[in-house]
């Protein structure tokens, strides 16, 4: 599971010192970038795309980076198709006309799970000691080539607030939103509470399946929606979580001990999370950044702060 909660400060500075001094340009990945080097008009053409630094360079993923920028200039041109966002922000109190278009088609199209024929992993049990279920290649994949997409069942939004008022400029300036995918049973959706803090003692809350989409949105998967290989990204273990979670060794100190994380969960990488569809994402993607053998296991780093919000 992946995630990226909102700010803490901690987290965040050791982060970027770590980045700076420790690795370098290495490890910049972390720090989320979404541009797209190659121009929309000439992507069916392209032999490859880049994205966040990332080549992609099978068919199948350059056909749907295009393909979600056909499906945005269709909902931009059809306003009655995102009804089902507005009614959810209508629902939530928030005042949607004062979101642009551009933000209302890039949500309704972050949390869809769109009809992909794509199968190249399967889920099971994780080589990690006690990480749960990860994710498996079920065919050789190459570096570059798409390995499936990261679920949007449940979007979180934190949209920046304007604060004018001098009695209020030290209260927080986010405003957070839940938004479900359509695809997910009225059943399936849990309160606003359960999704930052689980259920019980046993339950993990759905927020530890986010993955950073941009500044403003966070793709979360349910992990009781296993049936769709195109859609397995959150089952995507971090490989020196281990490290991570046996918490800061007294005598190394936390700076220490996160860029031992840092430098195992980089090693031992194998896939990363990329923003397809440019505009600012408009759909999340997990690329191979090495070639990796049917039966390996995917692997992917989550980065510091995730494991600062679990032990600090």
């Amino acid at each position: 599971m992946h995630a990226t909660s909102p700010g803490n400060a901690l987290a965040a500075a050791l982060t970027h010192s770590i980045l700076a001094s420790s690795f370098g340009s290495a490890c910049a990945f972390i720090i989320h970038t979404s541009q797209t080097s190659v121009p929309r008009s000439h992507c069916c053409c392209a032999t490859q795309i880049s994205i966040g630094g990332i080549d992609i360079n099978d068919d199948f993923g350059m056909q749907l980076h295009v393909n979600l920028q056909k499906m945005r200039d269709d909902l931009l041109s059809n306003p009655s198709k995102l009804k089902p966002i507005k009614q959810q922000h209508e629902s939530n109190d928030v005042d949607d006309e004062e979101l642009s278009p551009d933000a209302l088609v890039q949500e309704t199209l972050l949390s869809s799970r769109l009809p992909l024929k794509l199968n190249r992993t399967r889920v099971a049990d994780s080589n990690l000691p006690d990480a749960g279920r990860g994710l498996f290649a079920t065919q050789d994949i190459a570096k570059g080539e798409l390995i499936t997409c990261y679920p949007g069942d449940a979007l979180l939004c934190e949209y920046k607030e304007d604060i004018t008022d001098e009695e209020e400029l030290f209260q927080d300036d986010e405003s957070e939103v839940i938004l479900w995918g359509d695809h997910v049973d009225s059943n399936d959706i849990v309160e606003d509470d359960e999704v930052f803090d689980g259920t019980d003692d046993t339950s993990a809350p759905l927020v530890s399946y986010a993955a950073t989409v941009n500044d403003v949105y966070s793709v979360m998967g349910m992990p009781s929606l296993d049936y769709d290989p195109a859609y397995y990204g959150h089952f995507a273990n971090d490989g020196g979580g281990h490290i991570a979670l046996e918490g800061v060794d007294e005598a190394m100190g936390v700076e220490e001990m996160l860029a031992l994380y840092v430098e195992k969960s980089i090693e031992v990488a194998n896939a990363r999370h990329v923003p397809l569809g440019g505009y600012g994402g408009l759909h999340l993607g997990t690329v191979a950044i090495k070639d990796i053998k049917k039966g390996d296991e995917i692997l992917v780093t989550y980065g510091p702060e995730y494991w600062m919000d679990l032990n600090f």
